[in-house]
């Protein structure tokens, strides 16, 4: 739970990227710019996470409805559209991704893996305030 609060934090501060929206559908520019944010704030990823992750640490973002963005600089999945370069849209998704909200080391080519997180429904909004706290 505190590893999400962190991602999310680092996530909703970081400024936004370069990304075309106008080439994508809106459940693409959705998974892009999460998977793109995910990329740019990559030296805080790696403050916080020492010896897991790296500039070519692979991901994976999905959808409720199964729509998935892999970011890799290896080799993708098969069945994928390229949307720009190492982000590769699987708009079926990937086989059992859906089945759970957060995924460690889903299973990719040449036995390597990819993290993966679902995106909520719910805009992405922290707050460090817990609740019925009396000041």
């Amino acid at each position: 739970m505190l590893t999400q609060l962190i991602f999310a934090l680092i996530v909703s501060s970081a400024p936004v990227a370069e990304h075309h929206a106008y080439q994508h559908s809106d459940a693409q520019n959705e998974l892009l710019y999460f998977a793109t944010m995910t990329q740019v704030l990559n030296p805080h990823l790696a403050e916080v996470w020492p010896n897991f992750w790296n500039k070519n640490t692979s991901f994976i973002v999905y959808n409720h409805d199964g729509e998935t963005v892999l970011f890799t600089p290896y080799e993708p999945i098969a069945g994928y559209k390229e949307l720009v370069d190492n982000y590769y849209y699987y708009p079926e998704g990937l086989p059992g991704l859906t089945d759970f909200h957060f995924y460690v080391n889903y299973p990719r080519p040449n036995d390597q893996a990819a993290s993966g997180l679902m995106l909520s429904r719910q805009p992405l909004a922290v707050s460090l305030k817990p609740k019925n706290f009396i000041y």
